[in-house]
């Protein structure tokens, strides 16, 4: 069980996320603000419960864990093997090191709402 010493848990609906829409680019200013609006926190507080969450992410992820949010999605850390290369201005070859990559996978929640509710990937054939 995970736990952040970010005092009081709130629950916080993203209220004026409709703001949003159209700039393009969502700030961590921007949720800051909404946690601010919608739990009527002062800003610090907004500011520290952000960047809890970021942390408890971060510190998750770099432990190699994987992290399941529902409706959200998961985040998984792979490793990938060394393997060899071409340095393109030289073509030399050479040994790329191992590394770890992080992806994400949407959840089918999260893709809904990205494509409208409709789902977006229907791909059934209409009955002639």
């Amino acid at each position: 069980m995970l736990a952040c010493d970010c005092g009081s848990h709130y629950y916080v609906p993203l209220i004026g996320i409709r703001d949003w829409q159209g700039r393009g680019v969502v700030t961590k200013a921007d949720m800051v603000e909404s946690v601010q609006n919608a739990t009527g926190m002062s800003k610090k507080d907004a500011f520290d419960v952000i960047e809890c969450f970021f942390d408890t992410v971060k510190d998750v992820l770099e432990s190699g864990e994987g992290l399941k949010i529902m409706h959200f999605g998961n985040f998984e850390v792979k490793a990938k093997t060394a393997r060899r290369g071409r340095n393109p201005q030289t073509g030399e070859e050479m040994t790329l090191p191992a590394r770890k990559i992080l992806t994400f996978r949407a959840s089918k929640t999260l893709k809904l709402a990205v494509n409208g509710g409709d789902g977006g990937d229907d791909r059934r054939i209409p009955a002639a």
